[in-house]
């Protein structure tokens, strides 16, 4: 019933100048049947009256229309945005981030991230394996990082793979270092990495993640683990330093 309700307003919002329109016309063919002998003795005044009536019509029968192209065009609009988001979430790839600690084997770093200025023969170290796997529905294209600390330029750079299909995955060695200092406090350091790739329709995403080092003495610094948020979607402008 309340279907068959709602069908029927919106016939009568689609027709409802039409309909009116008919009506009149309807109503003045009634008038001159009946009153013929008395629009004859006054036709020019009936006339002007009559002209006048069907401008106004007129007018409101071509606003009606141009109200209705207008919600036909924001309908259509409304369904084109739904199919593309609908295609996106199809391809939508999905970064899983790790960091694991590396095997012992010997092998040169792929990556270097300093946390401070520090040159890397006086620095302390420790190293991560960034383990980086798509479990989304598409593609990941163009992968890359962006690398920010407190005291330093933001750096960019790029992982061992830079497209990940779904299922696959790879791990990138990484170097963090930090500069030595005599008499070091305890403390915590905090750094952020940004993954940014897009997928197969060009949109652009962005994964936060969040780290945590802690530094003990005047050597030794321990990774204390870190924190990720969801991926969003970003703008193709140049990202400011937060901790700037």
């Amino acid at each position: 019933m309340k279907k068959l309700k709602g069908l029927t307003q919106n016939l009568w919002e689609k027709w409802k100048s039409q309909i009116l329109l008919c009506e009149f016309l309807v109503l003045l063919l009634v008038i001159i049947l009946l009153f013929g002998d008395y629009i004859q003795a006054h036709s020019d005044t009936l006339m002007v009256i009559i002209t006048s009536v069907y401008v106004v019509a007129t007018v409101y029968i071509c606003r009606s229309n141009i109200k209705t192209a207008e919600a036909t065009r924001e309908q259509v609009l409304q369904s084109s945005a739904q199919f593309k988001e609908h295609r996106r979430m199809e391809l939508l790839p999905f970064l899983q981030i790790e960091f694991l600690t590396p095997q012992p084997i010997m092998r040169d770093p792929d990556i270097s991230l300093n946390l401070t200025n520090a040159e890397f023969s006086s620095a302390s170290l420790i190293d991560r394996t960034i383990y980086v796997k798509n479990i989304g529905l598409g593609t990941a294209m163009d992968i890359s990082y962006v690398w920010r600390t407190i005291d330093l330029p933001t750096v960019r750079g790029q992982l061992t793979e830079t497209a990940l299909r779904p299922g696959e995955s790879c791990g990138t060695l990484a170097d963090f270092c930090i500069e030595h200092k005599e008499n070091c406090e305890d403390q915590f350091v905090i750094a952020s990495l940004d993954f940014e790739y897009k997928d197969l329709l060009n949109n652009q995403y962005c994964r936060h993640v969040d780290l945590r080092f802690h530094l003990v003495g005047e050597n030794d610094i321990y990774f204390d683990g870190f924190k990720t948020t969801q991926p969003i979607r970003i703008e193709h402008t140049e990202k400011e330093n937060p901790y700037v």
